[in-house]
């Protein structure tokens, strides 16, 4: 390979519509939007976790209420 063709070969690896994806690429887009879905979620933990808690519920009414015609 001569100056010629190795200057070719990096300007054509310059261009985008060349370059194809090999396993690896595939590999990193993959592991890239993993680590985007698992950010994400841990962004909606990190905020439910921040809420208050709900208070509980108040206990039922043992006695009757009061009549209004007595």
């Amino acid at each position: 390979m001569n100056a010629v063709n190795t200057l070719a070969v990096v300007a054509n690896e310059m261009n985008p519509g060349s370059f194809e994806f090999g396993p690896t690429w595939w590999a990193v887009f993959i592991a890239a939007a993993a680590f985007s879905v698992f950010a994400i979620m841990g962004v909606f933990l990190w905020q439910a976790v921040k809420e208050p808690a709900a208070k509980p519920a108040h206990a039922p009414r043992r006695t009757p209420a009061p009549s209004p015609f007595a």
